[in-house]
């Protein structure tokens, strides 16, 4: 599990930077989607398909802004 907060908050600070429209990590347990604001739009376990972000309410990966979902 810390593994997966380090990669997280790693490839979160690095999404800041990209021109991409949504970053994709996937690890062999979980597929982690990250839009061009920085906001988790998915967590999918690859074991069993289950969705855990909440559709049309991305969550704050890394803002350090007062604005959420500009």
């Amino acid at each position: 599990m810390k593994n997966f907060i380090l990669a997280y908050l790693c490839l979160a600070m690095l999404s800041l930077s990209s021109n991409a429209k949504e970053i994709v990590l996937q690890s062999k347990y979980v597929s982690l989607s990250i839009n061009e604001k920085g906001y988790v739009t998915s967590i999918k376990s690859l074991e069993n398909g289950k969705e855990y972000a909440i559709d049309g309410k991305p969550s704050c990966s890394s803002n350090m802004g007062n604005r959420m979902y500009d």
